[in-house]
């Protein structure tokens, strides 16, 4: 699907957010499952690294940044947070 019609989901682009930063040295890049504060699992995918190198544990810090190339969205986590709840202000 990637390769015939360039689409995918956000599996796809956080996969292959991952990738171009492994051939770009950032070697603690990796792909995370979002959850709610509730610990529920939300059906999305991002890529995610800590800026300072460390390797991401699933605690978010302040050098976590996260890539969502499905929303079309890169920043810090803690703009990123900001970033969704803007989306769904009604």
């Amino acid at each position: 699907m990637l390769e015939d019609l360039r689409l995918g989901n956000c599996y796809e682009s956080a996969k292959i957010a991952e990738l171009i930063l492994l051939l770009n040295k950032i070697e603690n890049a990796c792909i995370a499952k979002l959850k709610t504060p509730f610990n529920q699992k939300l059906n999305h995918v991002v890529c995610i690294f800590n800026k300072d190198g460390s390797q991401f544990n699933g605690t978010v810090n302040n050098s976590t940044i996260i890539i969502d190339n499905w929303a079309g969205k890169t920043d810090f986590a803690k703009n990123m947070y900001t970033h969704r709840s803007e989306e769904h202000t009604v």
